[in-house]
């Protein structure tokens, strides 16, 4: 029994974050579509966040799925990113994160150099789609 008391409690605790980060329902900003893929020293890189961090506006976050590809998401209802200036950094998944990547059926996230844990690159994002593909280097 206390297994399934954990296992509602997360869900609880996951469902009232999605709320929290949805707001309202609706955007009260334009958005622009936003997908791309990520390689690291020409692989794919998988399984961490790629976030896109707009001046003083909430930024927009998506997983780098098996082959590298995202597609971001401002909140649970909304894809996409404000338009205008971003900074792009990587985040590795936290430990609660883990279960996401390996239901997005990674085993484990690409290792990558702390240097992309900062903003390592600006883009302008325009309203409608965006396509940014992004070829990282180690060194």
């Amino acid at each position: 029994m206390f297994k399934s008391e954990i296992r509602v409690a997360k869900c609880l605790g996951v469902t009232l974050l999605l709320f929290a980060l949805a707001g309202c329902g609706r955007s009260e900003v334009e958005l622009g579509s936003v997908s791309g893929r990520v390689t690291l020293d020409g692989q794919p890189l998988r399984g961490v966040f790629i976030v896109f961090q707009p001046d003083n506006r909430k930024p927009a976050l998506a997983l780098l799925d098996s082959d590298g590809k995202f597609t971001l998401r401002y909140n649970v209802k909304h894809v996409g990113t404000v338009v205008g200036k971003q900074g792009i950094y990587l985040k590795k998944p936290l430990s609660d994160q883990l279960d996401e990547v390996r239901q997005a059926g990674i085993d484990e996230p690409s290792p990558f150099p702390k240097k992309f844990e900062q903003i390592f690159e600006t883009v302008d994002v325009k309203s409608g789609r965006n396509h940014f593909n992004l070829e990282l280097k180690s060194s």
